[in-house]
């Protein structure tokens, strides 16, 4: 990743977001989707741009991923929530691929246990039809 690619960092205002967006900050083009952005560390106000909302919310999420080469998905969500939690993945699947170019391709970044089916217990529903069926086994879940 080169200093002007544009990185959407979710999550930044819990503890694996917390500790990520001061190394992005200043070193990347960073944008930061929270749905309270007074929990954003003020030191740092001057290196990233912040959306306010939610993942789960279409036209946020789209805003957010404007020009972005780069997602580091880092929410949990709500198990309960399958169908948002797919609708979100799945979207911004799209938007990085409509973005991405043979010189410059896009990546999505899952620092997350949230998967289609909430946790990352079972990964038996896909994506999307790129995404390959597995089951992980003790040793991969940290059992």
């Amino acid at each position: 990743m080169d200093k002007k690619e544009k990185l959407l960092l979710t999550g930044a205002t819990g503890t694996i977001g917390g500790a990520l967006l001061p190394e992005l900050a200043g070193k990347y083009q960073v944008v930061v989707l929270v749905r309270d952005e007074q929990k954003l560390p003020k030191d740092l106000n001057e290196h990233y741009e912040v959306v306010k909302g939610s993942v789960w919310e279409e036209k946020v999420l789209k805003a957010a991923l404007e020009g972005v080469k780069v997602v580091l998905f880092n929410t949990l969500g709500d198990p309960k929530e399958k169908e948002k939690n797919m609708a979100a993945l799945k979207l911004i699947l799209a938007e990085l691929k409509s973005q991405a170019t043979a010189d410059h391709p896009s990546h999505l970044i899952l620092t997350t246990g949230i998967t289609s089916g909430g946790l990352a217990e079972d990964h038996n529903d896909p994506v999307d039809e790129t995404t390959p069926k597995k089951k992980l086994s003790p040793w991969d879940r940290g059992d």
